[in-house]
């Protein structure tokens, strides 16, 4: 995955309205499983391959909540279905699905 292609912000196909994670140029992501802030920092490298890391969240509970920022953590590899984001873990099971915010 392009480190380009992935900067901006992303939602998640089902789950809470407010789940959101937004990458930044400079490594930074910053998102929401719905209720509670999550926030880390990640890179790319070849095909695919992602590393992230997440700093400490609230556990505030909510319906419908995204556990993006899990997604995130477990995420090996990421890659494009068409304009979705789709994140694997290291098993190559699929972590998350996100779509991008215009």
């Amino acid at each position: 995955m392009d480190r380009h292609r992935l900067a901006g912000r992303w939602i998640p196909l089902t789950g809470h309205k407010a789940a959101y994670v937004k990458f930044t140029a400079d490594g930074e992501w910053r998102g929401s499983d719905g209720c509670n802030d999550e926030s880390g920092r990640w890179i790319t490298a070849a095909s695919g391959t992602l590393l992230t890391t997440a700093r400490g969240t609230t556990l505030m509970f909510c319906a419908d909540s995204v556990s993006i920022g899990g997604w995130l953590v477990t995420a090996r590899r990421a890659g494009l279905d068409g304009r979705t984001l789709v994140l694997l873990d290291a098993q190559g099971t699929e972590t998350g699905r996100l779509l991008p915010a215009n």
